[in-house]
């Protein structure tokens, strides 16, 4: 992958999480969706 597009996609997961962060409500607030997000980025060892 070229680093810029990497950069891109960093961003956007970051932009991502505080979306979801903003948009959270009280657990059970009524009219709001329980959600889960879990992702991992990271740059894999090129000698390996």
């Amino acid at each position: 992958m070229d680093e810029a597009s990497w950069e891109r996609i960093v961003e956007q997961v970051r932009e991502l999480s505080a979306l979801l962060h903003k948009a959270a409500a009280p657990p059970r607030t009524e009219g709001t969706v329980r959600v889960s997000a879990t992702m991992s980025l990271f740059v894999m060892d090129p000698e390996r």
